[in-house]
């Protein structure tokens, strides 16, 4: 036996989609899925349980059950899930993709002394650059979460959706390929001449990798909790390349300012 969803809450079955109110039996009659984790004691993200099993171990867990169990994490929609908890992993995820990134080029420039230098980032520009990664990558981990709460839906499914978002931009994780690969691949070829085209090409194949999880994510996610073909396929297809606008915007008006300024301090000298 399972309980009823609380009062103005659909629940569809994740597997045939068959909708779950008023059910009193513990297998979907439409498809014979066992429903016990709907009554489950505690959420399927192990991020939510850190304080008892560690902020380490919990937080690839749930990168993990992202990634490569996704039916089951959307399953967390049946179960409360927390706002706070989940704005947290967001911030550990994005922290996780600067340090990332941060480690490959310091150990690009321990082999090479003058890579800061051929890519111009000595000094602030380089503190710039990566305090302005860390604003773009927040806003992008927080754009889908406006896609995923439409007003046809409950207030307390909506806040789920909206936290469970957050907890989506696991394969942001994944990052950690992109400097690996740049490292092992110059320790391979060695030291070209010109090393921008050499980061280029060795960085491209797993960032469109993980954009690719993300993407697919984000598709499944989109299709159990909307439901509408219009507005699964808005979300699939439209977040891809506002995610794009926005990360040009956030890293090009800085820019822009900042020589928008060298110009006017150079025409005083």
């Amino acid at each position: 036996m399972v309980s009823e969803p609380p009062a103005g809450i659909e629940l569809f079955c994740p597997e045939c989609d068959y909708n779950l109110r008023g059910l009193t039996s513990d297998r979907c009659p439409e498809c014979g899925l066992k429903l016990d984790f709907i009554d489950a004691p505690e959420s399927p993200v192990p991020w939510e349980r850190r304080a008892q099993l560690g902020r380490l171990r919990t937080y690839w867990q749930t990168v993990f059950l992202v990634l490569f169990r996704t039916k089951l994490f959307c399953r967390a929609m049946y179960r409360p899930v927390s706002y706070r908890a989940a704005r947290r992993f967001q911030y550990v995820t994005v922290l996780h993709t600067l340090a990332a990134l941060f480690l490959g080029l310091l150990s690009l420039q321990w082999q090479r002394p003058d890579l800061l230098q051929q890519l111009w980032l000595t000094g602030w520009p380089l503190v710039a650059v990566g305090a302005i990664t860390g604003l773009a990558l927040l806003a992008l981990t927080g754009l889908p979460s406006y896609f995923f709460h439409p007003r046809w839906l409950p207030v307390e499914l909506q806040n789920r959706a909206v936290a469970l978002c957050y907890y989506a931009n696991a394969p942001l994780a994944a990052s950690a390929l992109v400097p690996l690969a740049s490292i092992a691949a110059y320790h391979a070829v060695g030291p070209p001449r010109d090393l921008q085209p050499v980061l280029v090409l060795v960085t491209a194949p797993p960032t469109v990798l993980v954009l690719l999880m993300w993407w697919s994510i984000w598709n499944q996610f989109a299709k159990y909790l909307l439901r509408r073909p219009t507005r699964v396929a808005v979300v699939t297809w439209l977040l891809p390349p506002l995610g794009l606008l926005l990360t040009a915007f956030l890293l090009a008006v800085p820019a822009l300012v900042a020589l928008y300024i060298a110009l006017i301090v150079s025409s005083l000298r």
